[in-house]
């Protein structure tokens, strides 16, 4: 069962991606490709407190955690490869983190379907199951998302 203080940092870090539209103006613009169809893409941007090498290894950990196939990573990006079961299709996923000023980063994340229109929302899901994973290890690491 959660701590108390993992629930806080997990509804913290929900609030903030549910902020994440409007917090949108005060971020950097995404660098990653646009979405040309909502249908099977998702992107997102969220303000991290730590470095952009040290969140770019957390990433990275936390694809792999997630059965992701890293096919490209350097200290501030990277690239990987999500495979469907059963079906077999591919799905690429793409970060990069941006430093800030004050020491934290900005990381931009996007996912999209290699085939098909439409992925049942696979994509998105994939991004906030991301996000929700690497609140958890900031909390552990440093007790703060």
């Amino acid at each position: 069962m959660p701590s108390h203080s993992a629930s806080l940092a997990c509804l913290l870090l929900v609030l903030s991606l549910s902020c994440a539209k409007e917090d949108m103006a005060v971020m950097s613009k995404n660098p990653l490709p646009d979405c040309e169809s909502q249908w099977n893409c998702a992107r997102m941007s969220m303000d991290l407190t730590i470095g952009a090498h040290e969140a770019a290894q957390l990433v990275v950990d936390v694809i792999r955690d997630m059965k992701g196939n890293i096919t490209k990573a350097d200290a501030m990006s990277g690239d990987a490869v999500f495979r469907i079961p059963i079906f077999g299709y591919r799905d690429d996923l793409r970060f990069v983190t941006e430093p800030k000023p004050d020491g934290g980063c900005v990381l931009h994340l996007w996912s999209k379907s290699r085939q098909g229109r439409f992925d049942i929302g696979v994509n998105a899901h994939r991004l906030r199951r991301l996000t929700r994973l690497l609140g958890y290890e900031l909390t552990e690491k440093h007790g703060t998302s």
